[in-house]
């Protein structure tokens, strides 16, 4: 759905058409209230709130005796669905004996998804918050000079974050946080909000003497505190790439932490569009093939792997709504341990590898997990028993050129969901990815009594995390969405050999268990064979190496 209005005009009539993008035919034109002859109307910015309506903020003049003062200026938002269903709201009016003043000064935000909430600098200054076609007027920030604040940015626990000057890109002045009451709750003088993070705090950047905003940027804490510099804040994309401003090439960047908001971005989302979207990262982790072809050279990935890896993207994206997830493969060469640790140091975030996991030899339990070129294992797993000694856990015989990075703590993610298919997940493994008491969850296979080598077919765990992942899109919790990816499961094998299970932080895990077994289903079973071959590792290798280029 597209808007198209006039902008910053002088109109009898205002209009928002909407625009059906596959056939560009127009699909509505929702029309404002008009203008009396002779008198001025003015309007702003068009946005999609988190609520998926559009707002359309704009002001006409009504003169009560004909051309003569005092003379009345109204505030009219426009809430339109995208069926063209509106409803014209009044929020605020404005009397004045002024006739050059033309612009209330009006700026909008989305309010979660419950509305919007915007700010004028007509008058004394406002602030109105709507929750439907109602508006409750509240009063707007005190700053010191008077300055309107101009919403930026949502943060993750409802506030807001802005500047003290509207014609800019988004802002120059002083950075101001404040709550949905006008309460202000601290300032930052010469400084631009640019990014929500998932502490509370922002990243914003300078303003320069011209007016202009400076490459680099300071990140703040909930407080307002200075914690952390970045030299030259990248332009970031849905998937959590970075790109310098004025070229199109990929640069390193550590992941953003961004906040569980419908704003966190300016202008709303990394499109920077004026629509606001709560940005969830999903990134798969598919380093080696998961398809039915036994392809003993797992680097060198033939066309036919990586066409059945790019359906397999397609089918998962294809039910979604764009703004449920920021749904990504990363696989084969893309699937690196560098980018794994960066998804899981990221809060808001969904991670999910499917691969097979390294194992010592002789040995059916994972101790590691293994991507393009490295693998990792924690430090706790690396000793293991081989014949009359301890042995240390290496790089796969099975796999050249590959180095291990050991993990000296385990793992200790922000990630808020992680899901790992492969084989040999016993407890020990499961122990080493420490979670918080609250607020994160760890899905692994739940293998049965009859697959006592724990195998996984990864053919089949990719279609059950195809129902798990679009069942948490559409608003399911993790038990409903695990217990609907265990229907997939148990329909597909016969006798099932896994389910899944879900790990809650500190708790002991809670193992699902095998309460419904479905008749075989026609679909045929795939031969076991590469996809559930683990890697066997040498039995010595380096105590310590790094991440290094090769990654």
């Amino acid at each position: 759905m597209g808007f198209t209005m006039p902008a910053n005009s002088v109109t009898y009539t205002y209009s928002v058409v909407g625009i059906d993008p596959t056939t560009g035919a127009q699909k509505f034109n929702v029309l404002g209230t008009s203008c009396l002859p002779d008198a001025e109307c003015m309007s702003y910015p068009i946005i999609i709130a988190g609520d998926s309506y559009a707002y359309f903020a704009y002001e006409w003049s009504e003169f009560p005796t004909e051309y003569l003062y005092p003379f009345i200026r109204h505030l009219m938002v426009l809430r339109i669905d995208s069926s063209g269903n509106y409803e014209n709201i009044h929020v605020w009016d404005y009397t004045s004996d002024d006739i050059d003043l033309l612009d209330l000064g009006v700026s909008m935000i989305t309010n979660a998804d419950q509305g919007i909430l915007l700010t004028w600098s007509a008058g004394a200054g406002g602030m109105a918050v709507t929750a439907g076609s109602s508006v409750s007027l509240v009063s707007a920030p005190q700053v010191p000079g008077g300055d309107q604040v101009v919403p930026v940015l949502q943060a993750q626990d409802g506030s807001f974050i802005g500047t003290t000057c509207r014609y800019c890109a988004p802002g120059y002045g002083d950075m101001v946080a404040f709550d949905a009451s006008g309460n202000v709750r601290w300032t930052v003088p010469n400084e631009t909000p640019q990014i929500a993070t998932a502490d509370g705090g922002v990243i914003a950047q300078p303003v320069n003497a011209d007016g202009t905003i400076g490459p680099s940027a300071t990140i703040y804490d909930q407080n307002g505190n200075a914690t952390g510099q970045i030299a030259s804040l990248p332009v970031q994309s849905w998937t959590g790439n970075a790109y310098q401003v004025g070229s199109t090439d990929q640069v390193s960047s550590a992941m953003i932490d961004i906040a569980l908001s419908f704003n966190a971005f300016a202008y709303g989302s990394p499109s920077r569009n004026g629509a606001a979207v709560k940005v969830v990262r999903a990134p798969i982790f598919i380093p080696f093939q998961i398809s039915v072809a036994d392809d003993p050279n797992l680097y060198a990935p033939t066309p036919i792997e990586r066409t059945f890896v790019s359906n397999y993207y397609k089918s998962l994206v294809g039910p979604l709504n764009p703004t449920q997830l920021a749904l990504y493969p990363l696989s084969f060469e893309q699937a690196t341990a560098f980018r794994f640790l960066g998804a899981l140091a990221t809060t808001n975030t969904i991670v999910s590898y499917m691969d097979h996991g390294e194992m010592a030899e002789g040995e059916f339990n994972a101790r590691g997990l293994c991507f393009w070129a490295w693998c990792m294992a924690p430090e706790a797993l690396r000793p293991y028993p081989c014949f009359d000694q301890v042995c240390i856990l290496g790089p796969p015989t099975t796999v050249p050129a590959t180095q291990l990075y050991p993990i000296e703590d385990g793992f200790s993610p922000k990630a808020k969901l992680i899901f790992l298919a492969m084989c040999g997940v016993d407890q020990a493994f499961i122990d080493q990815w420490h979670l918080s008491a609250t607020g994160q969850a760890l899905i692994v296979p739940n293998y049965s009594n009859t697959n006592p080598q724990m195998h996984l077919d990864l053919n089949y765990a990719k279609d059950e995390w195809n129902k798990i992942l679009l069942a948490l899109a559409k608003g399911s919790n993790v038990q409903a969405a695990v217990a609907a990816g265990n229907a997939v499961a148990t329909a597909n094998q016969n006798p099932p050999e896994h389910t899944w299970q879900i790990n809650w932080g500190p708790i002991s895990h809670i193992p699902c268990e095998y309460t419904t077994v479905v008749p075989y289903s026609s679909l045929r079973r795939s031969p076991r064979s590469a996809f559930v071959h683990n890697r066997r590792a040498s039995p010595q290798g380096p105590k310590t190496t790094s991440l290094g280029q090769s990654n």
